[in-house]
């Protein structure tokens, strides 16, 4: 590397700004973390109530440290499983309740009409298929590709709910692409899971890095704009009018805040501002969390689907109307790691999405009708009930409360996402809008450790 120490500057700590804040401190790099909120973490932030860790979102991750998260501490020089403790889907492992059916999946799988050759037949293409011809698939619809190999109605409802666990895309809007590299992965790597202590053990496990480095986390440190002179990225200016001066600017904000507001829509060129103006976020969720008086369950995670036609529900969702019963991922956060409820409590997190309207009386019914399917119940234990809904993720993340960010969609994948290199000289992109691959937190950390490789 140069010998001259440059300065960097992160805007934003979410997954992607604190990856790239610890990569490059390690390589000797002056990093300084601006983050406007008063919490780190970005949607993968977490606080504390009543003695129950709550998480704003995530709740599970599908490789755990086994994938790009404990990479990004990997490419650090640090063990990361001295550093975050995982606690797997298993013993017992997932579940699925298939209209009101309950059965461990896969194993199970012949109990719903489903033949193991079929399904085998068609997770062995998912887990088999090379790279090249992976990315040749990037621009045809899950639906297409999966209707080639089956017309089987279960297995559609079933990928179509992995596809909005994976991606928050419905199976005709998400990369066939990108929905089999993602679990292709995860199938090889088994390690699905949740960390002790909560989601926000991530973030802040790079942040440490950042700060044994000599680097420096801002909190309540809103950027007004970043400063271009000559196309060139010099520096921001916070919300308070101080200036920082910068070699290296990288935006952890989502591109319509990062160039239509901080930087100026006068500093970018006509093609490049129609594209950022033109990017589909993902839709946001409807999360209720149950914080519980007593244990009701020991299951860790359940997959929920009551509808029989994936086309017909999703359709209804998407014209506005919420259904009785929706589509739920269920992790018992508890289970996973008991120190996140008091001893003797539990936490259940149950999400629907996409939840398109802000109809949100009306997801409180369908989440709930849909939750007490699984646990009848589980309101004589509540202590509180805790819900978010895009409503509540867009007044802190901006985006409308996108659950990702920028859709993993087929006409915004592969090629087709924007780059870590930005029009401007010496101002990058990172996170879920920006390169990168995976499944949420997953795609975050990915592009940060292209971007790390891309910086000199």
């Amino acid at each position: 590397m140069n010998s001259i120490k440059k300065n960097v500057i992160v805007i934003g700590s979410g997954i992607g700004g604190s990856a790239i804040s610890a990569l490059r401190s390690s390589r000797g790099f002056k990093v300084t973390v601006l983050e406007k909120l008063d919490i780190i973490g970005g949607r993968c932030c977490s606080r504390e109530r009543d003695g129950f860790i709550m998480d704003l979102g995530v709740h599970t991750f599908s490789m755990s440290g086994a994938g790009p998260l404990g990479e990004v501490l990997r490419r650090c020089g640090i063990d990361d499983s001295n550093v975050i403790s995982w606690s797997y889907t298993r013993n017992p492992t997932q579940k699925l309740c298939y209209q009101g059916k309950l059965i461990e999946y896969p194993r199970d799988i012949e109990t719903l009409g489903v033949s193991r050759e079929e399904f085998s037949r068609v997770m062995g293409a998912v887990i088999s298929m090379p790279r090249e011809e992976i990315s040749a698939l990037d621009s045809v619809s899950l639906m297409d590709w999966l209707s080639s190999l089956t017309s089987n109605q279960v297995l559609h409802n079933i990928f179509a709910y992995i596809a909005e666990l994976y991606f928050i895309a419905t199976i005709w809007q998400a990369s066939a692409g990108e929905f089999i590299r993602s679990m292709q992965i995860q199938a090889q790597k088994r390690a699905s899971g949740y960390p002790a202590g909560g989601c926000r053990v991530i973030p802040q496990a790079y942040l440490n890095v950042l700060a044994d480095n000599g680097g420096e986390v801002r909190t309540n440190a809103g950027v007004k704009r970043i400063i271009v002179e000559g196309q060139e990225a010099i520096g921001v200016e916070l919300e308070s009018g101080e200036v920082l001066k910068g070699d290296i600017i990288i935006s952890n904000v989502d591109p319509g805040q990062t160039f239509l507001k901080m930087v100026g829509e006068e500093n970018i060129s006509g093609d490049f501002s129609e594209q950022v103006k033109n990017i589909k976020y993902t839709p946001g969720a409807y999360v209720m969390k149950f914080a519980l008086k007593k244990v009701i369950t020991r299951e860790k995670f359940i997959m929920y689907i009551p509808c029989p036609d994936v086309t017909d529900y999703l359709h209804r969702l998407e014209e506005g109307e919420v259904p009785e019963k929706v589509n739920l991922m269920i992790p018992v956060i508890s289970n996973f790691d008991p120190g996140t409820a008091p001893e003797g409590h539990q936490l259940i997190i149950a999400g629907s999405f996409p939840a398109i309207e802000p109809k949100w009386d009306a997801w409180r019914r369908a989440v709930l009708n849909s939750v007490k399917d699984v646990f009848p119940d589980i309101e004589d234990h509540v202590l509180f009930i805790e819900e978010t809904h895009p409503g509540v993720v867009g007044q802190l993340m901006g985006e409308g409360g996108a659950v990702i960010g920028m859709s993993q969609t087929i006409d915004q994948i592969g090629e087709k996402r924007l780059k870590q290199q930005t029009p401007i000289k010496n101002l990058y992109q990172v996170g879920g809008e920006a390169g990168g691959w995976g499944i949420g937190t997953e795609l975050a950390a990915n592009s940060a450790l292209e971007l790390n490789e891309m910086i000199e």
